[in-house]
């Protein structure tokens, strides 16, 4: 009985010694499982980036176009500091003598019509540097959220460039592509195709010479482009299964269609719609975009879609509206569709842009293409919409996984990749 009691304590004691060295390894540096980890996770690359410290003082000012303002932060831009707003204020109150930066800034909040310059310049100091902060840990959620370790992020003496430190990545390509994919969804109202629309087409038509790339007039005018008669080879579905047509483009034509081109016109299309003949002659609030697919089973024929703008923007926009998206096989098409989930601040505004466009058609464009144009039958409430677009299994999976990777709020390019051995 003393024996098998002192085997007993012996086999505990080993056990509680074994417990203790485990316990200590996973402190001090001798867990072989982190130690696997951190052998896979050398190496690695370090990109430099640029974050457009132009583009997020340009989008607080009350006139982004300003020629004055423009050339300032051109100057800025070549004469890195890091203050780059200091270096922008001083040159624009060069100049412009006597400028009211107050005046100038008055959509900023904090700012107040009476405020000195250097009162707005420390309060757009203060924000640009917020921007850039935002900016930063967006990039540090996309490269989370597609499952890479988490980069380590530095600052370097010029403003907005920084220095991201990628642990086992080595793929300059994917990584160059994560970063500069933009995933900009956008939600619009549209404008029906009307008499009075078509009228004002019809007039730009006859206005404005087309001209090809080179900037040399061709022979076809915009409506000749836009409302053609060509047919197109589609395929329709019945009773009889399915079967491939022949039916004239213009049928595609109606409701925030307002026009169908074939891809070889629409660079042609794209010139006059922003010619100074069109921004006379067209409603200021509407904006003309591409379907991302054709109408046509060789995919080359193109709607043009009419977007209805507020103050430029879109109905609702924001920079990082989806939680979730994930690409799903529809019951009714036999598609692939992206489902999404948008946050909660996203989903208010989405369920009012809804409320107020009942029998309407609202567009959803991605990265300045529109996908689908659909009638609201009902407000939609809770956040969670989908694009169609007879996507395939692996174009669903793309567009999902950018929307969850977030667009970026400014342009951010990238400056240098060196790989770590």
């Amino acid at each position: 009985m003393k024996k098998k009691a002192l085997v007993t304590i012996i086999v505990a004691i080993a056990v509680c010694l074994i417990g203790a060295w485990l316990l200590i390894g996973m402190h001090d540096g001798n867990n072989p499982a982190r130690d696997l980890q951190e052998e896979e996770a050398t190496g690695g690359m370090t990109v430099t980036l640029q974050i457009s410290v132009a583009d997020i003082v340009r989008s607080k000012a009350a006139n982004p176009q300003d020629a004055k303002l423009n050339e300032a932060l051109a100057y800025a831009s070549e004469n890195p500091e890091n203050d780059f707003v200091g270096v922008f204020c001083k040159k624009y109150e060069e100049l412009v003598p006597g400028v009211s930066l107050a005046q100038k800034f008055n959509r900023v909040d904090g700012v107040n019509a009476n405020d000195g310059n250097s009162t707005v310049e420390g309060i757009l100091r203060e924000k640009t540097r917020s921007d850039i902060s935002k900016s930063v840990d967006l990039l540090r959620e996309r490269f989370s959220r597609f499952g890479m370790l988490l980069p380590s992020i530095e600052n370097t003496q010029r403003e907005g460039r920084i220095l991201m430190k990628l642990p086992g990545v080595k793929e300059p390509e994917r990584v160059h592509k994560l970063i500069q994919s933009s995933a900009k969804l956008e939600f619009y109202e549209t404008y029906t195709v009307d008499n009075a629309l078509c009228s004002l087409l019809a007039e730009l038509s006859e206005t404005a010479a087309t001209q090809n790339a080179e900037g040399e007039q061709s022979g076809k005018t915009l409506a000749e482009m836009i409302w053609s008669d060509a047919l197109v080879a589609v395929t329709t579905s019945g009773y009889e299964g399915t079967k491939d047509v022949q039916i004239p483009a213009s049928n595609y034509i109606g409701g925030a269609c307002i026009g169908v081109a074939n891809e070889a016109d629409t660079a042609a299309v794209n010139r006059i719609l922003a010619s100074p003949a069109a921004k006379k002659i067209l409603p200021s609030d509407l904006k003309c975009r591409w379907s991302v697919k054709g109408i046509d089973k060789k995919d080359s024929y193109f709607q043009l879609v009419a977007l209805r703008t507020s103050n430029g923007e879109a109905a609702l926009g924001d920079a990082d509206m989806i939680d979730d998206a994930s690409a799903e096989l529809s019951q009714f098409s036999g598609c692939y569709e992206v489902n999404m989930t948008m946050n909660s601040d996203a989903a208010a505004k989405w369920a009012k842009v809804t409320r107020d466009n009942v029998g309407k058609q609202v567009a959803i464009v991605l990265d300045d293409q529109v996908y689908s144009f659909p009638i609201i039958a009902t407000p939609i409430e809770g956040g969670r919409s989908s694009i169609t677009g007879n996507f395939t299994v692996e174009e669903a999976k793309e567009i999902a996984k950018k929307l969850k990777a977030g667009s970026l709020p400014f342009a951010i390019s990238v400056v240098g990749i060196e790989v770590n051995e």
